[in-house]
């Protein structure tokens, strides 16, 4: 074999090897190798995280708050020992405007979500909060309640007690044993529900109730 043709296969030998190198890093860039040496194909976005993107976070809340009116009857105005903040998740104007007017009238900080999405989406964006009230199901999207739970309880350090908010009456063993939450109630809320329930899953959490004034001179 003459130099020449050394030179032809040398040539020859680097570019297999510069063509065997891309292809691994292709296969590497597009899979996960997993302990056992199997390739695992990269998963596809499931569809709540392909519209993380597009959810508007607060445009919801600003709408709602425009015009709140409470269903049940507010008789009395309480304050917290502590200071909490509450996400409340709930597509139906009505329904959410009632349980924020409740829970503001226990003096209890509130924001307001329209879906799972923008609950999770909130979360991930680090919004710190020490309650999530969520609904059973959402009109819209792909994450209803118990697809919430489950999706924030997968989130590195997630620790946030989450309640159930649903028409659904005498299924608290569903919610909280099959579905997850850590607490259930029922709608509409009322200021005794939360007197009930909160103290359930936010430590040494007391409500005293604000004396009205005496028009008396």
């Amino acid at each position: 074999m003459n130099e020449e043709e050394k030179v032809i296969i040398a040539f020859l030998i680097v570019g297999i090897l510069i063509f065997l190198m891309y292809l691994i890093y292709e296969s590497v860039k597009n899979n996960k190798v997993l302990d056992n040496g199997k390739r695992e194909p990269e998963k596809e976005l499931q569809d709540w995280e392909k519209e993380l993107e597009f959810v508007k976070v607060g445009e919801w809340e600003e709408e709602v708050r425009k015009k709140m009116n409470p269903i049940v009857k507010i008789k009395n105005k309480y304050k917290c020992n502590k200071d909490i903040h509450i996400l409340v998740g709930d597509y139906n104007k009505t329904s959410v405007s009632n349980t924020v007017s409740v829970l503001e009238s226990m003096g209890l900080n509130v924001n307001i979500a329209k879906s799972g999405v923008e609950i999770i989406k909130r979360i991930k964006s680090e919004e710190k909060y020490d309650l999530i009230i969520s609904n059973n199901i959402y009109d819209r999207g792909h994450c209803d309640g118990p697809d919430t739970v489950s999706i924030l309880k997968d989130i590195d350090g997630f620790n946030i007690p989450i309640i159930a908010l649903t028409v659904s009456e005498n299924q608290r063993n569903l919610f909280i044993w099959e579905y997850g939450f850590d607490e259930y109630m029922t709608k509409l809320l009322d200021q005794d529900k939360i007197l009930e329930t909160l103290p359930k899953v936010i430590k040494d959490l007391k409500f005293t109730k604000i004396q009205k004034k005496s028009n008396k001179s």
